[in-house]
């Protein structure tokens, strides 16, 4: 979508976190406006259908999926038909704030998607490396790097039952995050956030997450994307990406790509 109307709609976004309640008659007024109603239809249809159930939306994601981090799955919650979620104002906050509710977000996930959630940073770190920390009111988390890069998104399930999963997306990508890493099992939800598939390598298991679990997790493939906006993605599916994006040799060789991707954007 064009620059101002990205803008008009994170906005809307933002009044519907401010009242609660509102999302759904904020999006049916704004669909028939001509700059954000296509994309106010999209996010009334995406609301409606699955919204952050069991293995979809909310991935916590901190470091290197494969190697020292990774995006969980599985943390969000399903909604009852026609009901859409009220997302929790975020705020930014204090690393020594952020790192216990991270690990309490993290710790809500499923056994079998906690692995994907890298809570190795502590608060020193975080503030060592610039990074601008923020949590919901019910405890989810997401964090931005100095160059844009997304972090740390978790959804705390059992605390913070009215965010909505894309809604946190949102957030992190107004906060000013632009891209991320993530694990493939993750693509689908991204997709649907508004980011592309940049570059991928393979999962090692030599630098497997703890918590990964050879004979019951799959070895799936990292991904690096890129904010494009929601509706603009060009790859529907994985099969699509595997076909337009090879391998690289390495996650440095991908995070490197990646990289020159966001300075060519960078210079426009």
């Amino acid at each position: 979508m064009r620059r101002s109307a990205e803008v008009q709609f994170m906005k809307l976004l933002r009044d519907c976190q401010r009242q609660p309640g509102s999302r759904v008659l904020r999006l049916k007024g704004a669909a028939g406006d001509p700059a954000v109603g296509k994309y106010a239809r999209l996010a009334l249809a995406m609301d409606h259908a699955e919204d952050g159930g069991p293995g979809s939306g909310n991935h916590g994601h901190a470091g290197r999926p494969g190697q020292r981090g990774g995006s969980a799955k599985g943390s969000g919650y399903s909604m009852a038909p026609g009901r859409a979620a009220v997302p929790s104002p975020n705020k930014r906050v204090s690393a020594k704030d952020f790192v216990p509710a991270l690990q309490a977000a993290k710790d809500a996930q499923p056994e079998t998607a906690r692995w994907r959630v890298d809570s190795y940073r502590t608060a020193e770190d975080f503030e060592a490396e610039g990074i601008a920390v923020h949590t919901t009111e019910g405890g989810s988390t997401f964090a931005i790097k100095p160059d844009g890069d997304i972090i740390s998104v978790c959804k705390n399930a059992k605390t913070d039952r009215g965010t909505n999963a894309r809604d946190l997306m949102a957030a992190a990508v107004e906060a000013g995050g632009t891209h991320l890493d993530s694990y493939a099992g993750n693509f689908g939800f991204y997709t649907k956030c508004g980011f592309e598939v940049v570059s991928r390598c393979k999962f090692d298991p030599q630098y497997a997450p703890p918590g990964w679990d050879a004979s019951r997790d799959k070895k799936e493939d990292i991904v690096f994307m890129r904010y494009v906006g929601v509706g603009k993605v060009q790859d529907r599916s994985f099969e699509a990406v595997k076909r337009r994006v090879p391998y690289s040799a390495s996650y440095d060789d991908a995070a490197a790509a990646l990289e020159s991707v966001m300075r060519g954007e960078a210079k426009k």
